[in-house]
């Protein structure tokens, strides 16, 4: 009976023995479980945070080019006045145009008239040099550049090295004509960032009008002359009626002298 009681007790001591080790490897399980469940929903959640940066950056880069579409650089114009505003420095813009692009298309199809499109664009992007500048293209053969600032001789030179870069250009076919950009510029402190937009395009124009394939700085237009003295310092632009009046006095006072 003494033999068959201490089996018994070995028997039972093993089972507790085995169920204590069950219960390690199952807690010792659980942890690694739980680890690796940690480490999954970690990799999902920074999967999570790409997917939706990427939409986000496809929806503002223009797919033709890979420059900022139009949507981010309104936005960035609006943070780079801010910004100007608050450390009291200018703000500068180029806006740039293909000259004669719609007949370039007319002439040589529209995947000719693309790739030049990323010529110009990967030709802007060799034209800056701070990381703080934004390109973009904001119309169908318009580009933009934001620059962070820079006075207006340096935005005089950065526009010059620009369309210099563009003219340069190797042409994608000997029969094709050369490309070229009228640039218009401004450099604003303190004012809107509406106002510097419509000044360059501004600029622009005049550039256009001037020959194309140029860069123009927008300056403000000059002051109004002083109005012009008439003989007697009556102003040139005075209201007919005091002439009229003058002329009534004049003429009784000589018929007075006549009576």
């Amino acid at each position: 009976r003494a033999s068959r009681a201490g089996i018994s007790g070995d028997r039972a001591q093993r089972r507790i023995g085995k169920l204590d080790r069950d219960r390690l490897e199952v807690d010792i399980g659980a942890e690694i479980l739980e680890h690796v469940q940690g480490l999954s929903d970690q990799r999902l959640a920074e999967g999570d945070r790409g997917l939706v940066g990427h939409p986000r950056e496809l929806a503002t880069t223009d797919a033709l080019t890979g420059l900022a579409n139009r949507r981010r650089f309104d936005d960035a114009l609006e943070r780079e006045w801010r910004r100007a505003v608050r450390n009291q420095l200018p703000l500068s813009l180029l806006v740039l145009d293909a000259d004669y692009f719609k007949g370039y298309n007319d002439r040589y199809g529209h995947q000719r008239g693309d790739e030049a499109l990323r010529l110009i664009a990967r030709s802007i992007e060799a034209s800056i040099v701070n990381a703080s500048d934004t390109a973009c293209r904001i119309g169908g053969e318009e580009f933009a550049v934001i620059l962070r600032g820079d006075s207006p001789p340096s935005v005089t030179q950065i526009s010059e090295r620009l369309r210099r870069q563009v003219a340069a250009l190797p042409s994608a076919a000997p029969s094709l004509r050369p490309i070229t950009v009228s640039i218009g510029a401004a450099v604003h402190t303190g004012h809107p960032p509406q106002d510097t937009l419509r000044h360059a395009d501004q600029a622009l124009y005049r550039a256009k009008n001037g020959g194309r394939n140029r860069s123009v700085l927008w300056e403000p237009p000059p002051p109004a002359p002083p109005a012009r003295l008439a003989a007697g310092g009556v102003h040139a632009g005075q209201d007919a009626g005091d002439h009229l009046l003058l002329a009534a006095v004049v003429v009784a006072d000589a018929a007075a002298l006549v009576q």
